[in-house]
């Protein structure tokens, strides 16, 4: 339940809910913002299901952990900020125990 709080909360965060932000973020999100918003979803989904080889939940947890520059890439596009991102997922991964 806390991990779908969590993604519907990645699904509808946007910048403009943090003033300091990026300043070109727009209330409807365009189709490359949609896309990176399921890229991001997909890491997190990966992350925590049991059902994966542990070697891709593991790969899932190293980008959403910034381990990569992929994380920042994919925040930027989609309109949010990495650090937002990683909260969301710590705190669903620690609620699913994963």
């Amino acid at each position: 339940m806390a991990y779908r709080r969590a993604a519907t909360r990645l699904r509808n965060l946007r910048d403009e809910d943090y003033p300091d932000g990026p300043e070109d973020s727009t209330p409807d999100p365009q189709p490359e913002q949609q896309l990176a918003a399921a890229v991001l979803r997909q890491a997190l989904t990966d992350a925590r299901n049991a059902h994966l080889p542990k070697a891709t939940r593991d790969q899932a947890r190293w980008f959403i952990s910034g381990g990569s520059e992929g994380l920042q890439f994919w925040c930027e596009i989609a309109g949010l900020r990495p650090q937002i991102v990683q909260t969301l997922a710590g705190r669903a991964l620690v609620d699913k125990g994963v």
